[in-house]
């Protein structure tokens, strides 16, 4: 695999920064997460940490290309959602911290990411805006349904209104993980929380991807985020990938992957599988965006 990685976090002018960030890689795979610690609850650093060591757990038991990448980004989901809920139980007076959560699983030129709450992933290609999560937020709602534009939401008071969490006594009823995604030369995904894309327009954050550096692209973001957003500044954190090759054709990753998850289902809770045929999974990326945005309804 070949690709560029930049990652940058700030702090803003808030007391504490409750993001945690990480990537972990072998030869085959690469997984980029981000966490933000939600500063209404207490703990939230806590909860975002909990998330990083949760996948750092799971990727570290994976040896070269991930058998089940839907299986695997589930299984980092319950467990970090687990594992907050003991760090809080642990603590003294026991707390409730939350966080949410965006994870991207990169391997064989395919891409999957799961997200919890409004931390965001972005596909861009070819100096295009090609795809971005929805976000489990009461905002999303209102403008989804068109009670709400754009450029409302920057100002809405419900903007930080979300609707999931990782953390707390709710159970996870649902998780919404994406289909196999094939990448191409110079695809750039951007991983960040709501510090960068509640300060700027997304075709501003377009413009900033394009024509530089990974490192110099995360800098100009956070920057420009910084500014926009003073003196109201949240915590701000993003992680772009450039990918520049692929190793091996995705079809038969697909191929295995197929053949072992029909042998091997991931266990129930809400058990997510590659369904279909190779053909669909490498086919029209319309419809496998369709079919995951059907998802989060």
């Amino acid at each position: 695999m070949k690709y560029q990685l930049g990652s940058v976090t700030r702090i803003g002018n808030r007391k504490e920064n409750q993001d945690s960030y990480d990537s972990f890689s072998n030869d085959e795979a690469l997984v980029m997460v981000i966490a933000d610690g939600l500063g209404g609850h207490k703990g939230g650093l806590l909860a975002s940490k909990a998330v990083i060591r949760s996948v750092a757990s799971a990727f570290k038991k994976e040896h070269g290309l991930i058998d089940n990448p839907a299986g695997f980004l589930q299984k980092v989901v319950l467990d970090s959602h687990d594992e907050i809920n003991q760090v809080g139980a642990r603590s003294r007076p026991p707390i409730q911290p939350r966080t949410t959560a965006v994870i991207c699983l990169i391997q064989a030129g395919l891409a999957w990411w799961v997200h919890v709450g409004d931390s965001r992933l972005y596909l861009f290609r070819q100096g295009e805006s090609f795809f971005r999560t929805r976000d489990h937020s009461r905002m999303e709602e209102l403008m989804q349904d068109g009670s709400l534009t754009t450029q409302q939401a920057l100002t809405h008071p419900e903007r930080h209104r979300i609707t999931r969490c990782l953390g707390g006594p709710e159970a996870i009823k649902s998780i919404s993980i994406s289909k196999a995604v094939p990448l191409q030369m110079g695809d750039i995904i951007l991983l960040c929380t709501d510090g960068l894309w509640g300060a700027m327009r997304n075709q501003r954050i377009l413009e900033l991807v394009n024509g530089y550096h990974v490192d110099d692209m995360v800098n100009h973001l956070a920057s420009e985020a910084e500014t926009l957003s003073m003196p109201h500044t949240d915590n701000i954190t993003i992680m772009l990938m450039r990918w520049l090759s692929t190793s091996q054709k995705p079809t038969a990753i697909l191929k295995n992957q197929t053949r072992k998850n029909r042998k091997n289902p991931t266990p129930a809770r809400n058990s997510p599988k590659l369904k279909g045929e190779v053909s669909d999974a490498v086919g029209t990326l319309k419809a496998i965006f369709d079919e995951y945005e059907k998802e989060l309804k």
